[in-house]
């Protein structure tokens, strides 16, 4: 046996053992929804969502990212139930208290949760709001269902990126890339990222309830690696112009877009794609913000949008 095989052999063993190890965990329970939460039993899986805001209010549905559910940002939920508004919250596939489908996240996947979640709801015409992952999401929607919205916000939205992200290439590599993803990769995104927010907590105290929120979320839902892997590995978001292309050739509906001028998770700069993608998108730019522009400037985020949507 050469060494090339006899390498392998042992890296194929371990993945597979790694593999039945996470099939075990995604079978145990989910933690406890809050008692406001409720649950949509959709054809590729439950769906947790929940209302924010006055019953009488003009409807706005929050995608969230790819990650964090829309329950890490609740001051900025808060602030939209303040203005008027009755916000749509959900879970994505995998996140919060939904369940994992055995299926690859991508994005018909997560675009179809959504429309079959507003058939569930009976709710038409609704403002979307997607903040970054959330926003590719919406921007698929939009295209397919484009009589179903009002508007649309984009929040430094994900899918006109050139390149892929160096995890991502990483992950792809056969064997190896899953065995760095479920040990030091998650570990990266677990403790070191939230170890790296904490201490951004001293500008923004807001970043303390995200950062204590992410950490329970990553310690009670053994599904997230496995929905974060795959959304990774099938959710393309440097290949969907085509989508927000189409979005900017329909009259049916307003855009804005709103983004922080520091933004290192989807640079700045492609703003001018996007503008250059849908010609009559509003554009807002906060500065000296982040990524994380919803826990930095969440009553700058929520007002921009109130005034938007008022005016429509």
């Amino acid at each position: 046996m050469s060494l090339r095989s006899s390498t392998l052999v042992p890296l194929s063993v371990l993945s597979l053992a790694l593999s039945a190890f996470l099939l075990y965990r995604r079978k145990r329970p989910f933690v406890t929804p809050s008692h406001s939460d409720c649950t949509a039993l959709l054809p590729q899986g439950a769906t947790n969502y929940y209302f924010v805001g006055p019953e009488d209010g003009t409807r706005i549905v929050f995608v969230h990212g790819i990650i964090s559910p829309a329950r890490s940002v609740s001051k900025f939920i808060q602030c939209l139930a303040n203005s008027g508004f009755r916000v749509l919250c959900y879970d994505l596939y995998g996140r919060g208290h939904s369940e994992n489908p055995d299926a690859n996240h991508d994005n018909a996947l997560l675009v179809s949760q959504l429309a079959n979640l507003l058939q569930y709801l009976n709710w038409t015409r609704v403002n979307l709001i997607g903040y970054s992952l959330g926003g590719a999401i919406a921007a698929g929607f939009a295209s397919k269902f484009k009589r179903l919205v009002n508007s649309i916000t984009f929040i430094a939205p994900a899918g006109i990126m050139k390149t892929e992200s160096p995890l991502v290439t990483m992950v792809r590599i056969p064997i190896i890339g899953s065995i760095y993803f479920h040990t030091l990769g998650v570990h990266i995104i677990r403790y070191q990222k939230i170890s790296d927010d904490l201490k951004r907590g001293i500008d923004f105290p807001e970043w303390i309830n995200y950062c204590n929120y992410q950490k329970r979320h990553f310690e009670t839902n053994f599904n997230l690696p496995s929905a974060f892997k795959s959304t990774l590995l099938h959710f393309d978001v440097s290949n969907l112009t085509d989508l927000f292309s189409k979005v900017g050739k329909s009259h049916s509906y307003r855009i804005l877009c709103i983004w922080g001028d520091n933004d290192n998770t989807v640079p700045t700069n492609l703003a001018v794609e996007l503008m250059h993608l849908i010609p009559s998108i509003r554009l807002a730019i906060k500065e000296s913000t982040t990524h994380a522009i919803l826990i930095e400037y969440p009553e700058y985020v929520a007002s921009v949008i109130s005034e938007f949507v008022d005016g429509l």
